[in-house]
């Protein structure tokens, strides 16, 4: 596995991944360390590295499969979502919390987690579940389940957060991508597809959203209003109508955008 710096195209470090294949990686909120779920033969293992590619951890987990993982805000923690590999096993699909650096387990959340992600600004991690269509909220310090974000009607195939972790995006079976604030637990956006959704993305500024469709098509989203209301200006010849004007410019009237 290479790293590579993005302004420079330069390869800063690489490392020879152990398993079979990389499932999921995930970076520390300062950069510094980045982690790696591989499967092998004998289960799940997770790896971190420094920027250059030294590895500072192993975590080995026979029979498992780890599908995904998040550093905390601390970057000292780290969410191992862990499923057993051919059927549900209630002893074993959990989502492990790691002192990574220590090498042990400090807490353990009773939730089946598919995909994880943190969220540093509220100390939370966000949790999505096999053939789930609810995101779960958890406190990352205690372990305690907050809340449920619930909206959409089909399986929730992908979760992102924005760089500070303010906004989280997902995209589902049932055609749309929904943009949630995780503090509150409110639906701030919906953005609908013709296509049952299969990822999300949001660009560093949180100004534009990316989602894929079960045909690989991938299409760009603008979520500034003002941008948005630019948009319009140059390219619809009539007034919008107020349906309109909630679901491209996410207000109730057109006379507030």
């Amino acid at each position: 596995m290479k790293i590579v710096d993005v302004e420079t195209d330069e390869v800063v470090g690489t490392f020879n991944a152990p398993g079979n294949r990389i499932n999921w990686f995930a970076w520390s909120g300062d950069g510094e360390h980045l982690a790696t779920s591989h499967s092998s033969d004998e289960g799940g293992i997770v790896t971190v590295v420094d920027r250059s590619g030294l590895v500072q951890a192993t975590i080995e987990r026979p029979g498992v499969f780890i599908p995904s993982m998040a550093f905390d805000a601390t970057g000292t923690r780290l969410a191992i979502a862990v499923n057993g590999r051919s059927r549900f096993d209630p002893e074993l699909d959990k989502l492990q919390i790691w002192d990574w650096g220590g090498g042990n387990v400090v807490d353990v959340l009773d939730v089946v987690a598919v995909k994880v992600l943190s969220s540093p600004t509220t100390n939370t991690w966000v949790t999505t579940t096999f053939n789930g269509s609810n995101i779960d909220v958890w406190d990352a310090t205690t372990g305690d389940h907050l809340q449920e974000l619930s909206g959409h009607t089909g399986i929730v195939r992908d979760i992102v957060a924005n760089a500070n972790g303010t906004r989280i995006a997902t995209a589902s079976d049932d055609g749309t991508a929904r943009i949630w604030n995780p503090a509150t637990g409110v639906q701030v956006q919906v953005l609908t597809s013709q296509q049952d959704l299969t990822g999300v993305a949001i660009d560093m500024t949180g100004s534009r959203l990316a989602t894929m469709d079960s045909d690989g098509i991938v299409r760009v989203w603008a979520l500034d209003r003002d941008e948005l209301t630019v948009i319009a200006k140059t390219r619809v010849t009539r007034q919008l109508d107020d349906l309109e004007c909630r679901q491209y410019l996410h207000v109730d009237r057109c006379d507030q955008a």
